[in-house]
């Protein structure tokens, strides 16, 4: 019992961990203006 509980936070702070990350990369993209000049993939598909 107590291993699956320690899996299971192990686990929690994992994912915590992902979703901040990517939350900090959006928020700080669009923070530095930096969102306006990531190419769309459309942009990108058409750069090939």
């Amino acid at each position: 019992m107590e291993r699956r509980l320690l899996q299971f936070a192990i686990a929690c702070a994992g994912l915590i961990g992902v979703i901040l990350g990517l939350t900090s990369v959006l928020f700080g993209t669009m923070h530095a203006d930096l969102s306006s000049y990531v190419p769309s993939v459309a942009q990108r598909s058409a750069l090939i």
